[in-house]
């Protein structure tokens, strides 16, 4: 068969099988199986992939071939052969980092205000079960390495992992004359936004006229229902506002929520989750301004919108009572409280229609028409927290370390004995790639290292978990 042939025969789509029957041919032939490094790289060299899927069918097929494998390496690395044998497999993601940097005096500040400038490439790497549970998740490849000769066996929760420290931060505004109290949200309903312009200018109207909050599901009239959908049409123009086409699909678990009122009983923020609100009673805490906190965590403004490239998803949502939060158990008895279907609030988020996922920050409709925070104001804030942090790191002789990360891939590992031997635990990017990686789509993210007597306790963790952290450290 000539060369041309033979690749048109595997671009068909034959090329695999065509290699896996080859297998059993070499092995009769020279007595011994190829290993599968060999066999991966001959698939490679000739335009053929090599997943997950094939390595299953290539394990079926010739069982032998990976036991004699694992014997003939007793002395080598062999942790496949484990993972193998119980079942969990591996993603390997790929960051684009900036340098690192100390918040400390002559160091950077705690909030990344600046573009960053990407300068290495990491893999991190995570451990998972066929049921989906993570035992491992963005880990370096070096602390990979040493989890994998023993391996864990406790699922990650994902939770808030410092809510000891969270609850002391709870007392220490208390003092202040803040309370906090805990309630959650029951889904009711979604609509997709049909005209984000439109709808944006109907609650901008309802603001600038000083009329009750915006409830479009309420206040659109001309409500048309055919055998797929149900549109809310704007009464004036005519035009399909909402679409609450398959809405049930859209619907999400219950969530706890938490505000903060001050000593006049007055709410200064809301719909904070337990991961942040550790960051918001820092904040309170150290008594920087409330309308700069909101400011720099809580507010999506309608200057950060692209038209056109935004969708969003409208979202009814049920209320809970509420639970005075001072201890770990009221907590837990936010979750336990009915809900109240008729007392109904609503909010908006980004929505991506391809994934089926809402990102970002909940949209209040207060939140539409607000202006981006000047510049200016936020640097100052910036500066104030920055020093605050400082203070407490020097009673403690500690340090922060921060970087900002960028997403750049994510792939599914066929073997990680082969995957860590092809892979460096950081290399430098190069003038394309650092272009790449700036105009990536995914937000950038600022994570941080604490250092104690020069040992890293907490590695690449978001600021909500390094203020409560440091407050649960400071105190033991």
């Amino acid at each position: 068969m000539e060369k041309r042939q033979y690749l048109q025969f595997i671009n068909e789509g034959y090329g695999f099988e065509f290699y896996l029957n080859l297998v059993g041919f070499v092995a009769d032939f020279n007595g011994s199986y190829p290993t599968e490094r060999e066999f991966k790289t001959i698939l490679e060299e000739n335009g053929v992939a090599y997943t997950a899927i094939r390595r299953h069918k290539l394990k079926q097929m010739y069982p032998e071939m990976f036991a004699k494998q694992h014997q003939g390496h007793e002395d080598a690395k062999q942790y496949q052969f484990d993972l193998d044998h119980q079942e969990l497999g591996v993603q390997r993601v790929y960051y684009a980092y900036s340098q690192p940097e100390l918040v400390d005096e002559q160091g950077a500040t705690c909030l990344t205000t600046t573009t960053p400038t990407f300068v290495t490439r990491q893999p991190r790497y995570r451990l998972f079960d066929n049921s989906g549970q993570y035992y491992l998740f963005d880990v370096p490849q070096d602390q990979f390495e040493q989890q994998l000769n023993a391996l864990p066996t406790e699922v990650l929760d994902f939770e808030q992992p410092h809510v000891a420290g969270i609850l002391m931060l709870i007392e220490q505004v208390k003092q202040l004359g803040y309370t906090v109290v805990g309630y959650h949200l029951s889904h009711i309903e979604s609509y997709p936004v049909v005209e984000p312009a439109l709808l944006t200018a109907l609650i901008n109207h309802q603001q600038e006229t000083h009329q009750p909050t915006f409830e479009p599901i309420n206040d659109l009239l001309n409500i048309k229902t055919d055998y797929r959908s149900l549109l809310c049409y704007d009464d004036q123009l005519k035009i399909p506002v909402f679409n609450k086409e398959s809405s049930q699909q859209f619907g999400r678990d219950d969530e706890l929520y938490f505000k903060i009122r001050d000593a006049a009983g007055q709410v200064v923020f809301d719909r904070l989750t337990l991961d942040i609100l550790g960051t918001i009673l820092f904040c309170v805490g150290q008594q920087l301004p409330l309308e700069q906190i909101q400011a720099a965590f809580l507010t999506d403004p309608k200057a950060s919108f692209k038209a056109g490239e935004d969708y969003f998803m409208y979202d009814r949502l049920a209320c809970s009572a509420e639970v005075p939060i001072e201890t770990l158990t009221d907590i837990k008895k936010v979750a336990l409280c009915s809900v109240d279907t008729t007392q109904t609030i609503s909010e908006y988020w980004r929505w991506s229609p391809r994934d089926l996922m809402r990102y970002g920050k909940a949209i209040m409709p207060e939140d539409f028409g607000q202006p981006a925070p000047a510049a200016a104001l936020m640097l100052a804030f910036n500066q104030q927290l920055t020093n605050a942090l400082r203070r407490i790191l020097k009673q403690s002789a500690w340090q922060v370390r921060k970087a900002t990360r960028q997403f750049l891939v994510l792939e599914d590992v066929v073997n990680v004995d082969l995957a860590l031997e092809d892979s460096q635990s950081e290399e430098a990017l190069s003038a394309a790639q650092q272009i790449y990686a700036a105009q990536m789509k995914t937000a950038a993210e600022t994570r941080y290292d604490l250092l104690v007597d020069g040992q890293c306790v907490l590695q690449e963790v978001p600021l909500d978990e390094l203020l409560p952290a440091i407050m649960e450290f400071a105190n033991e």
